[in-house]
């Protein structure tokens, strides 16, 4: 198993694994496929598809879990992108300008 060390920031949290969690993306077919190799006894490891992430980006992680890791993890960093500088999704509105 991998240690808790958050897939987007780095922060490592293993004095302390109540800062963070374990999120369960939606799983691609080459993760199905690495996931079956922890039926063969003996055979041990960090499953496909399970990421950590620290108490700031969990919650971020958890919204997207319905998709791929890489997926959202394209969100999440495209939200902590905006958030960093500034920026905000344009807001849309009915107003029209003639």
């Amino acid at each position: 198993m991998k240690p808790p060390i958050c897939e987007i920031c780095g922060r490592d949290f293993r004095a302390s694994i109540s800062e963070g969690g374990l999120v369960h993306f939606k799983l691609t077919e080459a993760n199905i496929q690495y996931n079956k190799c922890f039926e063969q006894s003996g055979f041990s490891g960090h499953p496909a598809g399970a990421y950590w992430f620290c108490k700031k980006h969990y919650k971020k992680a958890k919204n997207y879990q319905g998709l791929t890791f890489a997926e959202a993890s394209e969100k999440i960093q495209e939200k902590q992108k905006n958030k960093k500088i500034g920026t905000k999704p344009p807001i849309r509105t009915n107003f029209h300008r003639n």
